[in-house]
């Protein structure tokens, strides 16, 4: 086989591998403190399927003559002996959430490969990421736990855009949001739980105060972000999402090492970074295309500083790059 790959696939495998491997030892704790059954076998799913793409990938590289990327091994990162950072149902929201990844990524690697043998890896990452999403989901419906966004009327007519001010101002009069920018300014504070319940869970347990002032500072900025689309929402007389703050257990015993803390937050935040604009392409009125623009702009600079703390430690593995 040539010793070359394109970028695109490079960059995917990197991606998806080093993803599926950081979330091996993150749910490992977590489906050992479940005590709900139908929750655990959400989890355990979840936990396979990282498994199972970490060793595919990992055959692939060896088939090519990549390096194996270090990763998190297990018995290094993971106290099994914690007790429950997190309660049963937010383990549930979690692995939830981590279902859509899959929705984000693989269509990427997807699109951007012409490998046959990629193609048909990334095909069945997706199908197997589906099932996870729809077996947590309907979880959570039986649970009455499912995050519903709010319902709208259905319209009675069709309707044309007549007059400039559609777009709004960046104050003043304010047009009602539309059904895509509701379901943004929801999906977005409800995202923004999830993180800063993490957040606050993590923040307890962590010893280096370095690292635990990061989070802080994470759990500052999810509680602006979390207060602004409420407060969006509640000016439209529309409900947002539950506060999950209380889904964090009392124990003061990390499950995770400072490294594994520290490497999945900046992970989650530089994905959040990709989800925010795609929020910014969806709305039209100004003030809401003005908040997003604020938020990733914050997103960056507390990304940037986790990535100078990963860097600082000597953390942060090298993704593949140009040889110049």
């Amino acid at each position: 086989m040539k010793n070359k790959l394109s970028v695109s696939d490079l960059a995917n495998l990197w991606k998806v591998y080093m993803i599926e491997n950081l979330l091996i030892p993150i749910k490992i704790p977590m489906i050992q403190t479940c005590k709900d059954e139908e929750i655990k076998s959400a989890l355990s799913l979840g936990l396979e399927i990282s498994i199972k793409y970490v060793q595919k990938i990992a055959e692939f590289y060896e088939e090519v003559q990549h390096p194996i990327p270090k990763g998190f091994a297990v018995q290094d990162h993971v106290n099994q002996q914690a007790p429950a950072l997190f309660t049963d149902n937010y383990y549930l929201y979690y692995i939830n959430e981590m279902s859509k990844l899959g929705f984000r990524t693989l269509p990427q690697a997807i699109e951007q490969t012409e490998n046959k043998e990629l193609l048909k890896i990334w095909y069945e990452a997706f199908e197997d990421y589906k099932n996870l999403y729809n077996k947590s989901t309907e979880i959570l419906k039986n649970k009455n736990l499912f995050p519903q966004p709010p319902e709208l009327p259905i319209p009675k007519k069709i309707e044309f855009i007549k007059h400039n001010n559609y777009l709004g101002n960046w104050a003043g009069i304010k047009r009602p949001l539309n059904a895509e920018e509701i379901l943004r300014v929801h999906g977005t504070a409800y995202r923004n739980e999830i993180s800063k319940t993490l957040l606050i869970g993590l923040s307890k347990v962590t010893k280096d105060q370095e690292i635990k002032k990061f989070l802080e500072r994470g759990i500052k900025n999810a509680n602006k972000i979390i207060g602004d689309m409420h407060q969006v929402l509640i000016n439209e007389n529309l409900e947002p999402p539950l506060p999950l703050h209380n889904e964090v257990m009392d124990s003061t015993i990390s499950p995770y090492s400072e490294k594994l803390i520290l490497v999945h937050v900046a992970q989650m935040g530089s994905g959040a970074i990709g989800i925010y604009g795609s929020d910014l392409a969806a709305v039209f009125r100004k003030d809401l295309a003005f908040k997003f623009i604020k938020i990733i702009g914050e997103a960056i600079l507390y990304g940037e500083d986790g990535m100078d703390l990963l860097i600082k430690r000597g953390w942060i593995e090298s993704p593949p790059k140009n040889e110049i």
